[in-house]
């Protein structure tokens, strides 16, 4: 069901038929770092936050940085490409480049529920 090199290929428009849920988002020292090295100085917290397809087959998984800023903001830190098994291919079956598959990635990320539990992940991390 995947190819030799692990990536499930898909093209962007099936991006958006899978059904994402939250398997976990934690804070994480070495985002921090990078954040406050892309001189983001008003960070407060950084972390990581994965997503899995619900009942997707084969599975898919995607998962990406984040910074709560001082003002309560939530942002995805762009530091780091999303980290996935998708590989986003072209009308003809093509793997696009990483550069033109990043946006696609990033339009699903931002259909997501994310920052909610972010910060759900952030509250329950100071207790």
């Amino acid at each position: 069901m995947h190819s030799r090199d692990y990536y499930v290929r898909l093209p962007s428009h099936a991006l958006s038929a899978i059904e994402f849920e939250h398997l976990h988002s934690a804070h994480d020292d070495a985002v921090l770092d990078d954040a406050l090295q892309a001189h983001d100085q008003h960070t407060q917290w950084a972390g990581s936050t994965e997503w899995q397809g619900q009942g997707a087959n084969p599975a898919v998984s995607l998962a990406w940085d984040w910074v709560v800023r001082a003002d309560g903001e939530v942002r995805l830190l762009g530091v780091v490409p999303p980290r996935t098994n998708v590989q986003v291919i072209d009308r003809k079956g093509y793997d696009l480049p990483q550069d033109q598959a990043i946006p696609h990635l990033l339009n699903l990320i931002e259909s997501l529920p994310w920052r909610t539990k972010v910060l759900q992940a952030c509250r329950q991390s100071r207790h």
